[in-house]
């Protein structure tokens, strides 16, 4: 998976594990579930928000919320409509990011609304973002874009420490 996205490769063995952990930029489990939560778990505090378009698939905001009833935490979910073509409105969602954010959840293409946000736009809104705020991107569809020469989010994550992109194979594999 490095090497088929271009990023460094990293080798583990039983005596570099710990080490090789801390360099490498790819996560892998069985399907990406774990990996939503996992990521939903790591922005989790109280006092923290949430920004994510509205529909959109939701299983970050499902982890805030579960958290929310289970310990009476003070967090805030921003659900954001999409704009009239069925896009992430990335303009209203930006002016929801104040110094409480933690996460801004970005589903391109996204589901249900199957709509592809233009990759300039979301480098855009990823360089604007405040360095305190993580920026999901799940492309769990991007194995259907017929856009030619679209250019997948992977790099954003490799050029900035607060993007985490997801995949899974059970879309297109499946």
């Amino acid at each position: 998976i490095e090497k088929h996205h271009n990023l460094p490769e990293t080798t583990v063995t039983m005596e570099n594990w710990q080490e090789a952990w801390k360099e490498r930029r790819v996560m892998i489990s069985a399907g990406s579930g774990p990996i939503l939560e996992f990521a939903a778990i790591t922005a989790i505090k109280d006092g923290a928000e949430l920004v994510q378009a509205r529909p959109a698939y939701s299983d970050i905001a499902e982890v805030w919320m579960k958290f929310k009833r289970r310990q009476n935490a003070n967090v805030k979910l921003h659900l954001v409509p999409l704009d009239d073509a069925y896009l992430h409105d990335l303009n209203a969602m930006y002016k929801r990011i104040n110094q409480n954010t933690t996460m801004v959840v970005i589903t391109n293409p996204n589901n249900p609304s199957g709509t592809l946000l233009g990759h300039d736009e979301l480098a855009d809104f990823v360089q604007s973002v405040p360095k305190h705020v993580t920026v999901f991107i799940d492309e769990a569809y991007i194995h259907f874009v017929r856009e030619p020469g679209y250019r997948d989010a992977v790099h954003l994550a490799t050029e900035h420490d607060n993007v985490i992109v997801a995949r899974t194979f059970s879309k297109i594999h499946g």
